[in-house]
């Protein structure tokens, strides 16, 4: 970062306040079923949430623990009923749902910036996560701007604050664990071992072959939500262009990760050794999308959450002539194809519509 660190927080805070405004002005006149995929399912969860009091819905949470199941919607993580329950006691569902966005994209914003991304960076991150997340997984882009937090915390030396901040992600979305958990494993191994390249090389492939392992044997656990996911098609799942480039940025990211070993500086040193454990923390959403083919849409979904947070961090990798250049391009054509998949090509919301032209979704009527 080139400004000084109270500038840097003061324009950080208020880019995340106008990006939450935005989300928040555009969702609030939403009505039409055909917005995304997804919002129909929600507006249809929080009504039956709005009949429901909280007695009753604590009743069944020993039998479904962590997800709490409410009669008449359906089964979602005890942490993001109890938030937007908490709110549809004050507000109705498309103003609760238009709230939970905007301080969620608000959330990201901000803690993207505090991370050290650029501003350009960060609207195309933001058009991509939007789309898939706030439009769609409102759960998922909850949970995912509360990591990044967790992340800014970790990188400023508040350890515990950054835990809670992933178990507070993982109440909103259980599918944090595949990128909190390796995360705290690899933050688990002192830097001064991280700092030997031999070592860190070896952690990327292996990490990559455990999830594999882990992935074979996940696929034989009997669980209905799982049977949900891995019932559902996704064609960002296998090997494709998407994927394939994905692979290229995170080998190229960990080459230059472990080529650079003189750090200026300790704020320098705690960026890269978080810019490090994220790359190796990624490698099962990796796995996940490229081999996954039996839970498409968890290893698509995953993936997707690890992209945003990879993308966050990068500034690490600018901070070398070579790295730069690396980043802008291959992370730039991964985002490029991503977004026309995305808006154009098979477009999963209406969000930017105008100036996007307006497509006719029919919404999945599942409850995921």
């Amino acid at each position: 970062m080139n400004e000084p660190r109270g500038e840097c927080r003061d324009h950080a805070l208020a880019g995340g306040l106008l990006a939450g405004l935005f989300v928040l002005l555009r969702m609030l006149p939403v009505t039409a079923e055909s917005f995304s995929y997804d919002y129909a399912n929600y507006m249809s969860y929080f009504r039956a949430m709005q009949d429901t009091d909280w007695q009753t819905a604590f009743e069944l949470l020993p039998l479904t623990f962590p997800y709490l199941l409410i009669p008449g919607g359906g089964a979602f993580e005890l942490g993001f009923v109890a938030l937007a329950k908490g709110l549809l006691d004050w507000f109705d569902a498309a103003t609760t749902y238009a709230l939970l966005a905007g301080v969620s994209v608000g959330l990201r914003t901000f803690a993207m910036r505090r991370l050290g991304l650029g501003w350009w960076w960060i609207l195309l991150i933001q058009l991509y996560a939007i789309t898939l997340f706030e439009a769609n997984a409102l759960r998922a882009g909850l949970a995912l701007s509360i990591t990044l937090m967790g992340l800014l915390a970790v990188l400023r030396g508040h350890r515990l604050l950054g835990l809670l901040a992933f178990v507070l992600g993982v109440s909103q979305h259980l599918q944090v664990l595949l990128f909190c958990v390796p995360f705290i494993v690899f933050s688990l191994i002192p830097t001064q071992w991280l700092r030997r390249w031999w070592l860190s090389a070896a952690l990327a492939p292996l990490a990559f072959a455990l999830s594999l392992v882990a992935l074979a044997l996940g696929s034989d656990i009997d669980s209905s939500k799982l049977d949900d996911y891995a019932g559902q098609a996704s064609g960002a799942a296998g090997l494709n262009l998407i994927s394939l480039i994905s692979l290229l940025f995170v080998a190229i990211a960990m080459v230059h990760a472990l080529m650079r070993r003189e750090q200026h500086s300790p704020e320098a040193e705690a960026v890269h050794m978080l810019w490090l454990r994220a790359l190796l923390a990624s490698m099962p959403a990796l796995s996940l999308l490229l081999f996954g083919s039996a839970m498409a849409a968890v290893g698509d979904r995953a993936w997707q959450f690890a992209l945003v947070i990879l993308v966050a961090l990068s500034g690490s990798m600018a901070s070398t002539r070579s790295g730069r250049w690396s980043r802008n391009a291959v992370l730039g054509l991964l985002l490029s194809v991503a977004l026309l998949n995305t808006l154009l090509r098979y477009p999963l919301s209406n969000f930017f519509a105008p100036p996007l032209p307006y497509e006719p979704i029919s919404p999945l009527w599942l409850v995921r």
